[in-house]
Order: C-alpha cells, then sequence, then structure tokens
C-alpha cells in the first residue's frame, strides 16, 4: 500500500539534509585531524648532512638541485646525496629529474611545462623516487 501525502516529500528531504549534514561533519573532523597532525610537521632547509632524525617515525622528503641543471651556487654531491638517502633509517622520497634506476625506484610521475622566458618552455617530467629494497 502507498501513501501519498504532502507531508512524506518534507521527510524525506529533512532526511536527506541531516545526512548531507553528518556528511559535512565527518569531513570537518577530518580535515581538523590532518590539521593536528601537520602540527608535528618540522621543515628544514639547508645542507641534508645537518639533519637529525630523532622520530623514528618520521619521513624525510628531499627536494635537492636537480642532476644536470644550473642556477646552483654551490656544486652539489649528487653521489654522496645518494648514500646518504639510503643509509636513513625512515622513508625517504626525493623529488628529481632523474635517479640511479638500480639504487631508486620512480614511486610517481609528472609533465611539467617550464618557462625560463617568454620566448621559450620546456616540458619535463618531474618524478618521486624512493630508495630501492626498503619496506615502506
Amino acid at each position: 500500500m502507498r501513501i501519498n501525502s504532502p507531508h512524506l516529500g518534507g521527510l524525506e528531504k529533512l532526511d536527506r539534509l541531516q545526512s548531507l549534514q553528518n556528511l559535512q561533519s565527518l569531513e570537518a573532523l577530518e580535515r581538523l585531524d590532518r590539521l593536528q597532525s601537520l602540527e608535528r610537521l618540522e621543515a628544514h632547509q639547508g645542507d641534508y648532512r645537518n639533519l637529525a632524525m630523532d622520530d623514528a617515525d618520521g619521513v624525510i622528503y628531499c627536494d635537492p638541485p636537480y642532476k644536470g641543471t644550473k642556477g646552483y651556487d654551490a656544486k652539489f654531491d649528487h653521489e654522496a646525496f645518494y648514500e646518504w638517502c639510503l643509509a636513513q633509517k625512515q622513508p625517504v622520497f626525493i623529488s628529481e629529474y632523474w635517479m640511479p634506476e638500480d639504487r631508486f625506484n620512480c614511486i610517481a610521475e609528472v609533465g611539467v611545462t617550464r618557462k625560463f622566458s617568454a620566448c621559450k618552455a620546456t616540458c619535463c617530467h618531474e618524478r618521486l623516487y624512493v630508495p630501492k629494497g626498503r619496506a615502506r
């Protein structure tokens, strides 16, 4: 038996509105949780060899001078950097155009267009690497 009532449509709308409000509240709680976890985030800029990681649950993200590019004042020893990455206890993520495939896995890649002048644009692939052979 089907009951037609003008109030039934209103109840369905109210139920949908409550569901939407519950979903929005849940999303707000998730955002708050993410923000609270960022309170522990520490950013360091400088020589990677001076990084002291005491947190066993920490993660290291490195954005070194890209190999084969110009524009940095200091010379960067990429080979020493690779060895340092492999020696870390925490997970290491490295942003780079290319890294030695025998020691690092590419886990993400994005094509980007770089505009160094008004006349010339170049396309390149920025990648995210992790050391091979380590549990992540």
